[in-house]
This record gives structure tokens, C-alpha cells and sequence, in this order.
């Protein structure tokens, strides 16, 4: 016999063993009833009889509360089985289900890292599409690779431009995966745009979240928010920044970039020193640092509204208290 058929619960667990003594029980008690009954009417007597009858009766209803308490249990043994038997049943389902969408969503990276790396754009797109959905999946066991080919994807096709569609999308999907769970690829990326007969630049950026350290060189910014808590290092080099709002500085650097039109919500100081603004509005923001890099930026239009002047921490050096020798001070009317 196969010792993993044997059964191991004790007697009094086994529903068949309490089966057996109600069954047990009845036959018996149907004997002794019999024969009590004999006892009871043979006698003669109203009173003698009637004295049997109230000796008896409570040994048959000690006799059916046993029936009825074996059979109770009997039926909750086989309950209790067959909610184990379902919970067994649902588990090894269940366990089923999650090795099919593991197999379905290693095919699927497997067929995005394919498609991704097409030449056809619309293979692509379909590749980001598809690396995006594995990488959001309730299985977690294929996003670290499925973030991983993104980033590749972006540092191979963007390092010099993001104004391509299909890079977009995977700068986007990739955002978007690190904002719905906060976790930064210890890894980091460079977009340098080179110049070669003229200054202008012409590459278009777009900000990159969740990578420990990312550089940009040249190219340009429209409307973006720079620096605010989803970026962790960044730091740029002769870029260009149109109607931006720079929100965050702690691990941000700006070397020879132009901000134009932007609102500097935060700012270090150091960073005014080696940085053009022009027309850019600094009501209510926040200059960071010693006051030793603060310059006067009047000659380019740059301005705080009235009563809104620039704030700095109360432990700096050489607080300024007169905003307006180095910002114009205007009216919001």
C-alpha cells in the first residue's frame, strides 16, 4: 500500500467513524426502546406502569441527543472536508493562473524586446506598447527587465533627440512606470546634442525620471517642469529652457544654459551667476545658498511682482533686502 494513501487523522476526526456510531446508536437504541417497551407494559398497574414509563423516558432522550450529536458531527467533518477539498482546489487554481500570465508575460518581453528593436517604427511603438504593459503587470518578476529595455532603447535611438515619436513614447512609458512605484534604476543616461556650423540648437528633450544620473548637453525644453522630486542627479550643460518651471535645485546643475520666459519657483544662487535668464518671472521663488552668486539680471527683463519678492532661507549669508537692484519689480495688473 502507498503510505501517502494512508489515512493520518486520528478516530475521532474521520467523519466515517462517527457515521458508524450514529448508526451504531440507533440500531441499539431501537433494541433497547424494544425491550424497555416489553418492560414497560407487562406490568399491570396504571401506577406501577406509569413509574417505568418516568424511569425509562430519560434514557431515550439521553439516547437520541447522542444520535443526533454524532450525526452532527459527522455532517461537520464532511463540511469541514469539503471547504479544505475547495481551498486546495482554489489554491492549486490559482497557483495554475499565475504560472500561465508568468509564461504569457515572459512571451511578451520576449516579443517586445523583438519588436522594439525593428526597424519599422510602427514595430516599435508596438514594442514600447507592449515592454510598457509587462513592466506595469501585477507579476513584478519581469519589470526590472522590462524597465531595463526601455532605458536601452531611449539611451540608443534618443541620445540625440527625443523629437521622435516612437522615443517619446518610451521616455512617457517609461515615466510612467517609475511613478507607480517610486523606484530608481541605479544607472545613468547622457543626451548630447552636437553642434556643428551654428549655435542653434535644435533638439528637442524631454525629462526623464527614475535614473539615478542624467546629463544634457545643448538642446532645448518647452514647458516642462525641471527639477521637481521625481528627478534625482541632473545636470545641464548650454541647454535651453522656454516657458519652464524650475521647481527643484538640491542635485540639479546648470552650467551656460539660457531660461527664457521661465518661472523659477527654486533656484540656487550659485546657479545665477553662470546662467542667462531673460524675462524670467521670480515672484515668491525660493533663492538657495549664500547671496554671493546673486547678480543683477534687470538688463534682461527679469522681474518679481509687487510684494512677491524672491525669498531666501533665514540661515544665509549676505541676505539681500532690496530685491529690486537685481530684479525689475512690476505690477500683476
Amino acid at each position: 500500500m502507498d503510505t501517502q494513501d494512508i489515512d493520518r487523522r486520528a478516530a475521532y476526526e474521520r467523519e466515517d467513524n462517527w457515521l458508524s456510531l450514529a448508526i451504531s446508536g440507533a440500531v441499539i437504541s431501537v433494541v433497547v426502546g424494544g425491550v424497555l417497551a416489553w418492560w414497560v407494559l407487562s406490568i399491570p398497574g396504571e401506577a406501577d406502569r406509569l413509574q417505568r414509563v418516568q424511569t425509562v423516558s430519560p434514557l431515550g432522550v439521553l439516547a437520541v441527543a447522542a444520535i443526533t450529536f454524532a450525526t452532527v458531527v459527522w455532517r461537520g467533518l464532511i463540511s469541514a472536508r469539503q471547504a479544505n477539498t475547495s481551498a486546495q482546489q482554489l489554491a492549486g487554481l490559482q497557483k495554475q493562473i499565475a504560472l500561465t500570465e508568468e509564461a504569457g508575460l515572459a512571451a511578451l518581453l520576449q516579443k517586445g524586446a523583438e519588436l522594439i528593436a525593428a526597424a519599422e517604427p510602427a514595430k516599435r511603438s508596438a514594442g514600447v506598447a507592449t515592454l510598457h504593459a509587462v513592466a506595469t503587470a501585477t507579476t513584478s518578476k519581469f519589470y526590472e527587465p522590462s524597465r531595463r529595455l526601455l532605458l536601452d532603447f531611449i539611451r540608443e535611438y534618443g541620445h540625440r533627440s527625443h523629437a521622435d515619436r516612437v522615443v517619446a513614447a518610451a521616455i512617457d512609458a517609461f515615466n510612467a512606470v517609475f511613478l507607480s512605484n517610486l523606484d530608481y534604476l541605479d544607472d545613468m543616461v547622457a543626451f548630447e546634442e552636437i553642434l556643428e556650423d551654428s549655435d542653434d540648437t535644435t533638439a528637442a528633450w524631454k525629462p526623464l525620471f527614475g535614473v539615478n544620473y542624467v546629463y544634457y548637453q545643448h538642446g532645448y525644453f518647452i514647458e516642462d517642469e525641471i527639477g521637481d522630486e521625481n528627478f534625482s542627479v541632473l545636470h545641464f550643460d548650454g541647454v535651453t529652457f522656454y516657458n519652464c518651471a524650475i521647481r527643484r535645485v538640491y542635485g540639479v546643475t546648470f552650467d551656460n544654459c539660457t531660461f527664457t520666459e521661465c518661472t523659477m519657483l527654486a533656484i540656487e544662487s550659485f546657479n545665477l551667476s553662470r546662467n542667462r535668464f531673460v524675462r524670467c518671472d521670480f515672484s515668491d521663488g525660493a533663492i538657495l545658498g549664500t547671496s554671493d552668486g546673486i547678480r543683477d539680471l534687470r538688463a534682461d527683463g527679469n522681474f518679481y511682482s509687487v510684494g512677491k519678492p524672491p525669498v531666501q532661507p533665514e540661515e544665509a549669508e549676505n541676505r539681500i533686502t532690496r530685491w529690486s537692484d537685481y530684479l525689475v519689480e512690476t505690477n500683476d495688473d
